[in-house]
């Protein structure tokens, strides 16, 4: 195969790899890889010099490790995606911290758009005691915020989403679940299991623009991780058409094959 000028030579690495031959055979070792249109042309010294030149992009490894991509067998592609779209609280040591991390994440983000976030966890915080719309309300940023706990069983809101989905005083406990209240019986911002839709419900659908910027940074982080393919373990008809169409327009960045399909998308 002639060179090309496109071609990319990764060299000064201690590289891994099996053969297709036989997986299960011990791990080659090769010191150079050569990439042509995206695709790994060889490893070995005798064909690589074959076909390099002065033309030929060089990247030195620097004697780091080089291992092939790894897959994900069950993964959340759409999960993961909302997630880095949203405010990550898990290391939030109190309800002050989360709180400020939610101001900073706000700064960014249109005016208007509701506020979402997740992995608070009271048990860690000083007191162990649930926050309340107090510590939200403070921040002043005039739009709903609905955090979710580390473990997915309660919301922590502020006072505007409780308006939204007309929570006060009144509002009965839904089956299943509990709207928490001070002693004088006002909500205080804690919706716990089936108590949270009355809040979720209402929020807004994402925006085919948002979704798709929400798909790059999910596939963004999972390639920075060495993650080149994953198994959604189950995902509905509107993200596989989404994927799908990412896969025509070679956009999916990392392979990916969802629960009840037939092939993968690539």
């Amino acid at each position: 195969m002639g060179t090309k000028a496109s071609d990319i030579l990764i060299e000064n690495i201690v590289g891994y790899t099996h053969t297709q031959a036989n997986a299960t055979a011990l791990a080659q070792q090769f010191s150079a890889l050569l990439i042509r249109d995206g695709r790994v042309v060889t490893t070995k010294p005798e064909e690589i010099n074959a076909q390099v030149n002065a033309n030929t992009q060089r990247i030195d490894g620097k004697g780091q490790i080089l291992l092939p991509g790894l897959i994900d067998a069950h993964g959340h592609i759409e999960g993961l995606a909302q997630l880095l779209n949203s405010v990550d609280l898990r290391n939030a040591p109190s309800a002050a911290a989360a709180a400020e991390q939610v101001q900073a994440f706000a700064k960014n983000r249109p005016e208007g758009q509701w506020i979402v976030g997740r992995g608070w966890n009271q048990e860690r915080w000083p007191g162990k005691a649930f926050p309340t719309t107090q510590t939200l309300d403070a921040l002043a940023l005039k739009r709903p915020i609905i955090l979710e706990r580390v473990d997915s069983h309660a919301l922590w809101v502020n006072s505007q989403a409780l308006a939204i989905a007309g929570i006060d005083a009144t509002t009965p406990d839904p089956a299943g679940g509990q709207i928490v209240r001070d002693s004088e019986g006002r909500a205080t911002g804690i919706l716990i299991d089936n108590a949270m839709s009355l809040v979720t419900r209402h929020l807004p659908k994402a925006q085919p623009a948002e979704q798709a910027r929400s798909l790059d940074l999910a596939f963004e982080h999972l390639l920075s991780q060495g993650i080149t393919g994953v198994h959604d373990a189950g995902i509905d008809q509107p993200m596989i058409d989404q994927l799908t169409a990412r896969a025509k327009t070679k956009r999916c960045r990392c392979g990916c094959m969802a629960c009840s399909m037939v092939q993968a998308l690539a």
